[in-house]
């Protein structure tokens, strides 16, 4: 038996590609960051810019400046004019830091490393996108951590959270609910709003990731105002509603009690996995080969105010 011909490069691609099929939460986050990661808890930097102000040119060629907060820049609360064209400004922009400190991990036997690899039939390409689905699972699963445990994020109001912690909220899919539970399309309006309120612009993408309880509700909610259904399911992904694209994952169940839901720019949250390692070796305990390999990967807030959540109590659904 040999592995000669096993390239690590090649593995590790086939089986990132393979992954990045079943991620959910993590496609749903920017994955732009530098930094040289060698081993766990080094660090990487995510970059970012702001925006650049807007001028009105007016007919006699004044322009309003942006005002800064209640008041202007005078203190006044009006904006400040001037003519001619602005000056250059410089775009402020934002560096965050994060340690990388989880991994994903795995090994399993093969046998003949150099033979299976060539066919297509044989246990590396069967296993590869078994183990890729569980990967994306886990790493879906901590990028909901992530955002369940900034409580900036939770959503605010006294329907949503006690004392500024989430309640298990009651969901239903009716516009008449029971006392105590809040419809599925409310709900829906009201991140919407409150993200809006947080500078989030209109033509800004919304994702929401959601637990097959909550697309059910949602379904049957939208069913009562649109009786054209033709559309309402593709995959894992329902249409838009308020300009909110939902994706069902398993991963927004906590347990057999709460359940989460999140919606969120794709910027609010950062996802990196920068290394994967994948080596063959002969295991001392047997007459064969196997491989063994993992994935780094972590997440980081960036952005709080563009990304809300709830937390879901599992056993009160209505509707």
């Amino acid at each position: 038996m040999s592995y000669a011909n096993f390239i690590e490069a090649v593995e590790a691609k086939k089986l990132l590609t393979e992954r990045d099929k079943y991620l959910c939460l993590a496609d749903h986050c920017t994955r732009e960051y530098e930094g040289e990661i060698e081993k766990q808890g080094d660090k990487i930097k995510v970059k970012g810019l702001g925006r650049a102000t807007i001028y009105n040119i007016q007919a006699d060629g004044t322009y309003a400046a942006n005002a800064v907060g209640k008041g202007s820049i005078a203190g006044t609360g009006k904006d400040v004019i001037q003519k001619g064209i602005p000056q250059a400004e410089e775009i402020k922009g934002y560096e965050k830091e994060f340690e990388v400190n989880q991994i994903a991990l795995f090994n399993f036997m093969v046998g003949d490393i150099d033979k299976q690899q060539s066919s297509e039939k044989g246990i590396i390409a069967k296993t590869r996108p078994k183990a890729a689905q569980d990967i994306a699972y886990e790493q879906d699963k901590h990028v909901r951590k992530v955002i369940t445990s900034c409580k900036e994020a939770l959503l605010t109001g006294s329907d949503f959270q006690v004392g500024g912690v989430a309640k298990a909220v009651k969901l239903s899919s009716k516009f008449s609910a029971s006392a105590g539970y809040i419809n599925v399309l409310d709900f829906v309006d009201e991140v919407v709003m409150q993200l809006r309120q947080n500078n989030v612009k209109d033509s800004e993408e919304l994702f929401a990731e959601v637990s097959p309880a909550f697309i059910r509700r949602l379904k049957t909610a939208l069913r009562n105002i649109d009786t054209n259904n033709s559309k309402l399911i593709k995959g894992r992904e329902v249409v838009p509603y308020n300009g909110v694209n939902f994706y069902m994952a398993n991963v927004m169940i906590e347990d057999e009690n709460y359940e989460y839901a999140t919606v969120r720019t794709g910027d609010s949250v950062a996802f990196f996995d920068p290394l994967t390692r994948i080596k063959p070796y002969e295991p001392d305990n047997a007459f064969a080969e196997a491989l063994k390999g993992y994935n780094l990967y972590d997440a980081g807030m960036l952005d709080a105010k563009a990304c809300k959540y709830i937390k879901i109590d599992r056993k009160a659904y209505e509707g």
